[in-house]
């Protein structure tokens, strides 16, 4: 008898061997054949928002940043926007616009109450305090009793806990509830969730189970690995970066990532705001680096306010910088007769930035307050297509040097 036989016998003898009582006390989750075509007929129903083309509703989520930066003000602000009675306008919140209201309850562990309550009163007036006063629930751990666990590593396996059981039951008592949130996510977990994937997929089981009970986006807030060397400029570096295996990230249905500006980026948003000086920690960028329902690659601009409150101002600042991108045909003109003028009178440009002053995508910046990348970009364009040549001049003595050969047509 081959092993396949030999297995198929066992199994029979198992279950012939099951008595009515056993067989009764097990309770399928499904029936297979209850789950035809039939389940999927007619139009898909649209996805329901919660903030509209950014975070849909019922998702087990996760926003990530590296510490400083302004996520738990931000997520307080975000959760102020979700609570506000629906009759109120301007109502925005990652980039997007809050499109439905309810109940939130942000679990902080790290803030006390009284930064807490100086932190709302930067974000609400009187008037705004009225229209979340039915929704809003806040409560800072240190002065609310104290450290919780809601996962642990228990003789080896991974168990959400008495205090996660509670938890969900109080938070299923309250109507309408649209937001969770638990800030940071570290602090809730006796487990190594940013080593094991085990861990991470039983944190995000019974995440998805809350989501799916409730309605209501669970949140929580986590931080990027510490790298001084690390530049981030798109929303796959930002994924990357997120701290944990991938299962930390591959779990969460959605993930928003917050990390700095690059000093080019805070440059040329200063060129746009005109008046502001922006640091390292001023400006910071944003934008959902994973979803498993739609795809959102855009990018949100936040620049902070001298409260600390980031607040989205990609509108301002990309209208400025797109004028900072182009030429137009007269300065194109312009540029190409300051490049025969220059090689007449032994002084001509250089192609290469290592030319310094005398690289042409210096003098386009200063000329017209174009961005560096873009400058480079043309100068580079303009070689390629052999609208200008890099040669030696002939009255220089070992100089290369930029030669117009014709204008380009624009």
């Amino acid at each position: 008898m081959g092993k396949l036989e030999q297995h198929s016998k066992e199994l029979k003898e198992y279950y012939d061997g099951l008595v009515d009582e056993d067989v009764d006390a097990f309770k399928p989750p499904f029936r297979i054949k209850d789950w035809g075509i039939e389940r999927y007929e007619g139009a898909a129903p649209d996805i329901q928002w919660l903030i509209k083309d950014v975070l849909p509703q019922s998702t087990a989520c996760l926003m990530a940043s590296m510490g400083g930066v302004g996520k738990s003000y931000l997520i307080l602000d975000m959760a102020i926007a979700i609570a506000t009675d629906q009759t109120m306008i301007n109502r925005y919140a990652l980039g997007g616009q809050v499109v439905d209201s309810g109940a939130v309850v942000v679990v902080t562990a790290e803030d006390s109450r009284t930064a807490v309550h100086r932190r709302i009163d930067q974000i609400l007036s009187p008037k705004g305090r009225a229209a979340v006063k039915k929704n809003f629930h806040m409560i800072p751990l240190p002065d609310a009793g104290g450290h919780i666990t809601f996962i642990r590593n228990q003789g080896g396996q991974y168990v959400m806990t008495d205090e996660w059981l509670w938890f969900c039951q109080e938070v299923k008592k309250i109507r309408n509830l649209k937001f969770v949130a638990l800030d940071p996510l570290q602090v809730f977990v006796q487990a190594d969730i940013t080593a094991d994937p085990a861990a991470a997929q039983v944190w995000w089981s019974a995440v998805s189970a809350l989501c799916a009970e409730t309605g209501a986006c669970v949140m929580a807030a986590h931080h990027m690995r510490k790298d001084g060397g690390m530049q981030i400029e798109t929303l796959l570096q930002a994924r990357e970066a997120i701290r944990g295996t991938t299962g930390l990230v591959d779990g969460a249905r959605w993930v928003y990532a917050l990390w700095m500006a690059t000093t080019e980026e805070r440059e040329a948003a200063e060129h746009a705001l005109k008046d502001e000086t922006l640091g390292p920690m001023s400006m910071i960028k944003g934008g959902v680096c994973k979803s498993n329902e739609f795809g959102n690659d855009s990018i949100t601009v936040y620049i902070r306010e001298q409260t600390g409150l980031l607040r989205d101002r990609t509108a301002e600042v990309n209208s400025c910088l797109i004028e900072r991108t182009k030429l137009d045909i007269d300065q194109i003109r312009e540029t190409f007769t300051e490049i025969a003028r220059r090689w007449d009178i032994e002084s001509p440009f250089s192609s290469h930035p290592a030319g310094k002053d005398r690289y042409l995508g210096n003098w386009l910046r200063d000329s017209f307050d174009l961005d560096r990348k873009a400058a480079k970009k043309y100068v580079d364009l303009w070689v390629k297509n052999r609208n200008v040549v890099q040669e030696p001049h002939p009255n220089i003595r070992r100089a290369m040097g930029l030669r117009r050969r014709e204008t380009p047509d624009v």
